[in-house]
């Protein structure tokens, strides 16, 4: 018979397991570009990751076709960071 402590150990446990978030797979949708200049635009954004523990590598663009590497990932608290640097700019996420 399972210890009434064991039991509440392993349901304490289940939320903690079940939030951690795995952004490995491609996504797709619309990004709202922010320009210096105060104008905003949306396009379509595309992305592609793997990830391995908190380490997060991949590709971004507007799709398969015009890509672009992952030169930086941070995830912290479920949420992911990122810097693409490419011909001579920087794009933060």
């Amino acid at each position: 018979m399972k210890s009434p402590t064991a039991a509440l150990a392993s349901l304490l446990l289940v939320p903690v397991f079940a939030s951690v978030v795995d952004f490995t797979g491609t996504w797709t949708g619309s990004l709202t570009v922010m320009r210096t200049d105060g104008n905003s635009q949306t396009v379509r954004a595309w992305a592609d990751f793997k990830q391995e523990g908190s380490l997060i590598t991949g590709f971004m663009g507007d799709g398969p076709e015009d890509r672009h590497a992952i030169s930086e990932a941070t995830l912290k608290e479920n949420k992911l960071s990122l810097r693409i640097t490419d011909g001579g700019r920087t794009l933060i996420f």
